[in-house]
């Protein structure tokens, strides 16, 4: 970068400010650190230049885009709850998005990309049972990475990332209750034994279930959201 593009940058610059805000809030977020229900308290979490809120209630309304932030009426915002119904959509969201990459990768894969991930699942496995937090989620997802990089479109892989940051809440949840998901790699690697017969049904049922089985394990631990499942009604 050249010096006149460093000069026309400005640390204290509204937006910069306002990034940095999101992304500690959304850290805070997933590793639940800011517990679920709870309210976002502008002058406790955050002490800003002069004493201005406006880059936290501006990332307050980039997260509620998330789904991790809810505001409400008369109450303020608040870290948006855990429930069946909110994993259950968002893992419908996830086997639509990664069924469609997949068939757009199926007829592209080649050996060096159906490698990688033969290599990720490796590497996973070597971990074992003794491996961080930060490193599970990362170890587990980056094989669902590959896969939607492997489609080719960007707008694909941006909405997947998003998925992911919610995800993870459900992740750490999980994992302080139900410990590590060993057998999921067992499901990886039947994925891409299918992805190398270019087998897209197979594919597909694959990561429906593999999904599924999250969902199947986790769902029973959370609340139900009344004012969203029709049945609770």
């Amino acid at each position: 970068m050249s010096h006149d593009a460093h000069a026309r940058i400005r640390f204290t610059d509204p937006g910069l400010i306002r990034e940095r805000v999101v992304d500690a809030l959304r850290d805070a977020i997933i590793a639940g650190r800011l517990k679920p229900g709870e309210r976002i308290r502008e002058r406790e979490l955050v002490a800003l230049p002069g004493g201005s809120r406006s880059p936290l209630r501006e990332a307050i309304r980039v997260l509620e885009t998330e789904g991790l932030i809810t505001s409400l009426a008369y109450r303020g915002a608040r870290v948006s709850d855990l429930s069946a119904v909110d994993l259950r959509d968002m893992l419908d969201v996830r086997i639509m998005l990664e069924c469609f990459a997949a068939r757009l990768a199926i007829e592209r894969l080649d050996d060096a990309a159906l490698q990688t991930m033969e290599e990720q699942v490796n590497r996973a496995r070597a971990a074992g049972a003794q491996v961080d937090l930060e490193a599970n989620f990362e170890l587990g997802l980056g094989f669902h990475d590959i896969l939607v990089a492997a489609s080719g479109n960007r707008k694909v892989a941006q909405i997947h990332e998003s998925l992911k940051r919610h995800q993870r809440r459900y992740q750490h949840f999980a994992f302080t209750r139900v410990g590590r998901d060993l057998r999921a790699l067992d499901e990886h690697a039947d994925i891409v034994t299918a992805l190398r017969r270019r087998d897209l049904a197979a594919v597909e049922h694959g990561l429906r279930a593999h999904l599924l089985r999250f969902y199947d394990e986790i769902a029973p631990l959370l609340p139900v959201d009344s004012a969203l499942d029709p049945d609770a009604r």
